[in-house]
């Protein structure tokens, strides 16, 4: 009787994640015009000189990783990877790296 709920439950678990996942997919990251904004996802490389802006929620992956100098999160807390290694900001953070080459960005995940 045991072994029927359980298959039970887990047939709902697998439902409910089949009807979610439509919902989840319809978020996209997208890149914007900084303008002046304080409510994006800004990060400042060392190639570029100019920020990135971005909004939305998902996973970005760089073309190529850069040297970060600058991760102002927004509105959103973020997760990042640089260098193999996992990193959590919080919303309404500004992480600065003063010296060049220290950081390289890979992935950040949004929202």
């Amino acid at each position: 009787m045991k072994s029927k709920k359980k298959i039970g439950l887990g047939a709902a678990v697998v439902l409910a994640l089949t009807l979610l996942a439509p919902a989840q997919a319809s978020y996209a990251t997208e890149f914007v015009a900084c303008d002046g904004r304080s409510d994006v996802l800004r990060i400042t490389t060392e190639d570029h000189y100019i920020p990135l802006c971005l909004h939305g929620s998902g996973e970005v992956v760089f073309p190529y990783n850069f040297w970060v100098s600058k991760i102002s999160t927004g509105d959103t807390a973020i997760l990042w990877e640089a260098d193999g290694n996992w990193q959590y900001l919080p919303a309404r953070t500004v992480l600065t790296f003063p010296t060049v080459g220290t950081v390289r960005l890979h992935k950040v995940v949004i929202g």
